[in-house]
Protein backbone atom coordinates (compact mmCIF):
# COMPACT_ATOMS: atom_id res chain seq x y z
CA UNK A 1 0.00 0.00 0.00
CA UNK A 2 1.31 3.37 -0.95
CA UNK A 3 1.15 5.32 2.42
CA UNK A 4 3.03 8.51 3.30
CA UNK A 5 4.73 9.13 6.56
CA UNK A 6 4.55 12.90 7.78
CA UNK A 7 6.93 13.54 10.94
CA UNK A 8 8.75 16.96 12.21
CA UNK A 9 11.34 17.72 10.19
CA UNK A 10 14.81 15.97 11.48
CA UNK A 11 16.78 19.57 12.00
CA UNK A 12 14.54 20.66 14.78
CA UNK A 13 15.83 18.80 17.34
CA UNK A 14 19.58 20.11 16.31
CA UNK A 15 18.07 23.87 16.07
CA UNK A 16 16.52 23.17 19.75
CA UNK A 17 20.01 22.10 20.87
CA UNK A 18 22.07 24.81 19.29
CA UNK A 19 19.21 27.37 20.56
CA UNK A 20 19.63 26.54 23.77
CA UNK A 21 23.44 26.96 24.16
CA UNK A 22 23.74 29.89 22.27
CA UNK A 23 21.75 31.07 24.55
CA UNK A 24 23.33 29.87 27.42
CA UNK A 25 26.75 31.57 26.35
CA UNK A 26 25.09 34.98 26.27
CA UNK A 27 23.74 34.50 29.30
CA UNK A 28 27.49 33.85 30.31
CA UNK A 29 29.00 36.54 28.32
CA UNK A 30 26.21 39.12 29.65
CA UNK A 31 25.07 38.21 33.05
CA UNK A 32 28.72 38.72 34.85
CA UNK A 33 28.44 41.81 33.45
CA UNK A 34 25.09 43.01 33.71
CA UNK A 35 25.77 41.84 37.73
CA UNK A 36 29.07 43.86 37.66
CA UNK A 37 26.95 47.17 36.77
CA UNK A 38 24.49 46.61 39.30
CA UNK A 39 27.23 46.37 42.46
CA UNK A 40 28.89 49.10 40.99
CA UNK A 41 25.75 51.33 41.09
CA UNK A 42 25.05 49.95 44.55
CA UNK A 43 28.37 50.94 45.62
CA UNK A 44 27.81 54.68 44.12
CA UNK A 45 24.48 55.06 45.93
CA UNK A 46 26.41 54.31 49.51
CA UNK A 47 25.42 50.83 50.16
CA UNK A 48 27.86 49.26 52.05
CA UNK A 49 29.54 45.89 51.05
CA UNK A 50 27.83 43.65 54.03
CA UNK A 51 24.43 44.90 53.13
CA UNK A 52 25.15 44.61 48.96
CA UNK A 53 26.40 40.94 49.89
CA UNK A 54 22.83 40.45 52.23
CA UNK A 55 20.41 42.01 49.40
CA UNK A 56 22.58 41.28 46.30
CA UNK A 57 24.31 37.87 47.77
CA UNK A 58 23.89 35.78 43.95
CA UNK A 59 24.31 38.88 41.77
CA UNK A 60 27.68 39.50 43.20
CA UNK A 61 28.65 36.24 43.22
CA UNK A 62 27.70 36.11 39.42
CA UNK A 63 29.68 39.35 39.28
CA UNK A 64 32.78 37.82 40.73
CA UNK A 65 33.00 34.98 38.07
CA UNK A 66 35.31 35.73 35.09
CA UNK A 67 33.81 36.15 31.51
CA UNK A 68 35.77 33.35 30.31
CA UNK A 69 34.18 30.63 32.79
CA UNK A 70 30.94 31.69 32.84
CA UNK A 71 30.42 31.53 29.36
CA UNK A 72 31.35 27.45 28.64
CA UNK A 73 29.19 26.97 31.76
CA UNK A 74 26.31 28.82 30.88
CA UNK A 75 26.37 27.90 27.44
CA UNK A 76 27.16 24.05 28.53
CA UNK A 77 23.60 24.06 30.57
CA UNK A 78 22.26 26.01 27.50
CA UNK A 79 23.26 22.84 25.81
CA UNK A 80 21.71 20.44 28.33
CA UNK A 81 18.56 22.23 28.62
CA UNK A 82 18.30 22.44 24.62
CA UNK A 83 19.14 18.19 24.04
CA UNK A 84 15.69 18.03 26.97
CA UNK A 85 13.69 20.17 25.69
CA UNK A 86 14.37 18.51 21.97
CA UNK A 87 13.96 15.23 23.78
CA UNK A 88 10.36 16.43 25.54
CA UNK A 89 9.06 17.71 22.00
CA UNK A 90 9.72 14.72 19.85
CA UNK A 91 8.04 12.62 22.26
CA UNK A 92 4.87 14.57 21.90
CA UNK A 93 4.91 15.95 18.12
CA UNK A 94 2.50 14.37 16.15
CA UNK A 95 2.93 11.63 13.68
CA UNK A 96 0.51 11.31 10.51
CA UNK A 97 0.14 8.52 7.95
CA UNK A 98 -1.62 9.15 4.56
CA UNK A 99 -2.88 6.76 2.51
CA UNK A 100 -5.32 6.60 -0.30
CA UNK A 101 -7.99 5.13 1.58
CA UNK A 102 -7.13 6.60 4.94
CA UNK A 103 -5.39 9.24 7.48
CA UNK A 104 -3.49 7.53 10.92
CA UNK A 105 -2.72 10.08 13.50
CA UNK A 106 -0.49 9.36 16.02
CA UNK A 107 0.45 11.32 19.10
CA UNK A 108 1.76 10.93 22.68
CA UNK A 109 -0.89 11.39 25.61
CA UNK A 110 -3.89 11.33 22.47
CA UNK A 111 -5.92 8.37 21.54
CA UNK A 112 -4.64 7.54 17.91
CA UNK A 113 -7.43 8.53 15.49
CA UNK A 114 -7.97 6.60 11.93
CA UNK A 115 -10.22 8.28 9.45
CA UNK A 116 -11.30 6.92 6.02
CA UNK A 117 -10.94 8.49 3.04
CA UNK A 118 -15.00 7.66 2.46
CA UNK A 119 -16.33 9.40 5.07
CA UNK A 120 -14.16 12.77 4.01
CA UNK A 121 -15.47 15.56 2.04
CA UNK A 122 -13.02 18.44 2.58
CA UNK A 123 -10.10 18.73 4.08
CA UNK A 124 -8.03 21.63 5.51
CA UNK A 125 -5.90 23.64 7.92
CA UNK A 126 -6.53 26.01 10.29
CA UNK A 127 -3.60 27.29 11.99
CA UNK A 128 -2.04 23.92 13.71
CA UNK A 129 -4.74 21.53 13.49
CA UNK A 130 -5.67 19.83 10.05
CA UNK A 131 -9.89 19.66 9.73
CA UNK A 132 -11.79 16.85 8.25
CA UNK A 133 -15.31 16.88 7.36
CA UNK A 134 -18.57 15.06 6.36
CA UNK A 135 -21.20 16.70 4.35
CA UNK A 136 -20.30 20.18 6.71
CA UNK A 137 -20.23 18.11 9.62
CA UNK A 138 -16.69 18.28 11.74
CA UNK A 139 -15.21 14.45 11.57
CA UNK A 140 -11.97 15.03 12.92
CA UNK A 141 -9.36 17.74 14.24
CA UNK A 142 -5.48 16.26 13.99
CA UNK A 143 -2.80 18.17 15.89
CA UNK A 144 -0.11 18.82 13.17
CA UNK A 145 1.72 21.87 14.24
CA UNK A 146 5.24 20.46 13.90
CA UNK A 147 4.50 18.99 10.58
CA UNK A 148 5.53 21.20 7.69
CA UNK A 149 2.47 22.69 5.21
CA UNK A 150 4.11 22.07 2.07
CA UNK A 151 4.55 18.25 3.16
CA UNK A 152 1.01 18.08 4.16
CA UNK A 153 -0.14 19.64 1.07
CA UNK A 154 1.89 17.32 -1.05
CA UNK A 155 0.83 14.30 1.10
CA UNK A 156 -2.87 14.85 0.81
CA UNK A 157 -2.61 15.58 -2.60
CA UNK A 158 -0.87 12.59 -4.08
CA UNK A 159 -3.13 10.55 -2.74
CA UNK A 160 -6.32 12.34 -4.05
CA UNK A 161 -7.29 13.78 -0.31
CA UNK A 162 -10.27 16.44 -1.48
CA UNK A 163 -7.71 19.74 0.49
CA UNK A 164 -9.65 22.84 -0.29
CA UNK A 165 -7.69 26.39 0.63
CA UNK A 166 -9.93 27.08 3.75
CA UNK A 167 -12.57 26.34 5.50
CA UNK A 168 -15.69 25.74 2.84
CA UNK A 169 -18.03 26.85 5.09
CA UNK A 170 -15.91 29.97 6.40
CA UNK A 171 -19.17 32.01 5.61
CA UNK A 172 -21.43 30.54 8.22
CA UNK A 173 -19.84 31.36 11.32
CA UNK A 174 -21.02 33.66 13.82
CA UNK A 175 -19.77 34.96 16.86
CA UNK A 176 -20.96 33.36 20.24
CA UNK A 177 -22.20 34.61 23.29
CA UNK A 178 -23.41 33.04 26.89
CA UNK A 179 -27.06 32.40 26.54
CA UNK A 180 -26.93 34.14 22.82
CA UNK A 181 -30.51 33.91 20.94
CA UNK A 182 -30.88 31.56 18.84
CA UNK A 183 -29.88 28.50 20.18
CA UNK A 184 -31.33 26.23 22.92
CA UNK A 185 -30.38 25.95 26.37
CA UNK A 186 -29.05 22.76 25.92
CA UNK A 187 -26.98 23.93 22.38
CA UNK A 188 -26.06 27.26 24.90
CA UNK A 189 -24.63 24.53 27.33
CA UNK A 190 -22.93 22.65 24.99
CA UNK A 191 -21.05 25.49 23.14
CA UNK A 192 -19.96 27.03 26.98
CA UNK A 193 -18.37 23.51 27.37
CA UNK A 194 -16.58 23.69 24.42
CA UNK A 195 -15.26 27.31 25.18
CA UNK A 196 -14.09 26.34 28.82
CA UNK A 197 -11.83 23.55 27.66
CA UNK A 198 -10.71 25.41 24.62
CA UNK A 199 -6.85 25.23 25.38
CA UNK A 200 -7.13 21.16 26.09
CA UNK A 201 -7.06 19.52 22.91
CA UNK A 202 -8.09 16.13 24.51
CA UNK A 203 -11.31 17.17 26.25
CA UNK A 204 -11.82 19.61 22.84
CA UNK A 205 -11.97 16.41 21.01
CA UNK A 206 -14.92 15.09 23.74
CA UNK A 207 -17.18 18.43 23.21
CA UNK A 208 -16.53 18.39 19.66
CA UNK A 209 -18.61 15.04 19.33
CA UNK A 210 -21.33 16.78 21.44
CA UNK A 211 -21.51 19.40 19.19
CA UNK A 212 -21.43 17.27 15.91
CA UNK A 213 -24.23 15.12 17.14
CA UNK A 214 -26.61 18.81 18.13
CA UNK A 215 -25.84 19.33 14.41
CA UNK A 216 -23.29 22.32 15.29
CA UNK A 217 -19.49 22.86 14.41
CA UNK A 218 -17.59 25.33 17.08
CA UNK A 219 -14.49 27.07 16.84
CA UNK A 220 -12.05 29.32 18.33
CA UNK A 221 -11.38 32.88 17.23
CA UNK A 222 -9.36 35.63 18.94
CA UNK A 223 -10.57 33.98 22.28
CA UNK A 224 -13.66 34.29 21.20
CA UNK A 225 -15.68 31.16 20.22
CA UNK A 226 -17.71 30.85 16.73
CA UNK A 227 -20.43 28.58 15.72
CA UNK A 228 -22.14 27.44 12.57
CA UNK A 229 -25.44 24.79 12.13
CA UNK A 230 -24.42 21.67 10.17
CA UNK A 231 -27.98 21.41 8.80
CA UNK A 232 -28.92 24.95 7.81
CA UNK A 233 -26.35 25.46 5.37
CA UNK A 234 -27.33 24.97 1.81
CA UNK A 235 -24.30 23.77 0.34
CA UNK A 236 -24.45 20.96 2.28
CA UNK A 237 -25.49 17.88 -0.38
CA UNK A 238 -28.30 15.20 1.14
CA UNK A 239 -26.26 12.81 -0.01
CA UNK A 240 -22.56 11.45 -0.42
CA UNK A 241 -21.77 14.77 -2.89
CA UNK A 242 -18.48 16.14 -2.32
CA UNK A 243 -17.70 19.49 -0.98
CA UNK A 244 -14.52 20.18 -3.09
CA UNK A 245 -16.62 20.42 -5.80
CA UNK A 246 -18.73 23.15 -3.73
CA UNK A 247 -16.15 24.65 -2.36
CA UNK A 248 -14.77 26.30 -5.60
CA UNK A 249 -12.56 24.06 -6.78
CA UNK A 250 -11.17 24.06 -2.97
CA UNK A 251 -9.16 20.75 -3.92
CA UNK A 252 -6.80 22.40 -5.75
CA UNK A 253 -6.04 24.51 -2.73
CA UNK A 254 -2.82 25.16 -0.49
CA UNK A 255 -2.28 25.04 3.29
CA UNK A 256 -1.99 28.22 5.24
Amino acid sequence: MDTTTLRRPRTAPFVLVLVGAVIGALAGWLGPIAARITVDQAARAGLREETADSVLGPVVELAAIPTELAVPLLGFAGLIGGVFLAVSRAAEAPRVEVADGHVEHRQRHVPEVRVERAEVTAVFRDGNELVLLTRGALHARLDVRTLPPARVREALTHHGWPLCDADPFEADFRPWADGQAGFTEAENDLLRYRFSVRKDSAVCREADAGLTGAGLVARTRKRRLEARRVGDVARIRSGSGDLATSAGEGARGTDR
